[in-house]
């Protein structure tokens, strides 16, 4: 497939947990709700381009990891192309902790993993050169300079 639109960046599990109030220092609270979904920014854009039928790719990197193959199958199920997702075999699937009391007060806790390892090498310039839009989320600034290139 060749994809309209290509995303570049971060494939996390989120890890969301519903309270009522954000706990302070040393104290516990229980969730009333906990969800386990695909996230970051890049990997969530190819995913809600496809759900409105625009073809969509992403680049990026996983571990080899069961969080990685979670995130590979939901890719699967919604019809993104990931024939450039990288599986690393040294560093984890990149993870984020979300607590989201009531109000709607939010606070995450991220681990990059193998998102921190996305490089130069992970870009195939025929694949985004053929897309009609490009968009990288989360990405160092060095990284962002070599796709607009």
């Amino acid at each position: 497939m060749v994809p309209e639109v290509v995303a570049i960046g971060n494939a996390n599990v989120d890890i969301i947990m519903y309270v009522d109030k954000v706990p302070a220092e040393d104290e516990a609270v229980e969730a009333y709700d906990t969800i386990i979904s695909a996230g970051g920014s890049a990997s969530n854009y190819a995913v809600a381009l496809s759900r409105l039928n625009v073809k969509s790719g992403f680049i990026g990197r996983i571990g080899n990891d069961s969080f990685g193959e979670f995130i590979r199958k939901e890719f699967e199920k919604e019809r993104v192309d990931i024939s450039h997702l990288k599986v690393d075999d040294k560093y984890p699937t990149g993870k984020v902790f979300i607590i989201v009391t009531r109000d709607g007060i939010r606070r995450m806790i991220a681990y990059r993993g193998a998102n921190a390892r996305i490089s130069k090498d992970d870009l195939d310039e025929e694949y985004i050169s053929k897309a009609k839009i490009v968009h990288a989320a989360s990405i160092r600034k060095e990284l962002a300079e070599d796709i607009a290139r």
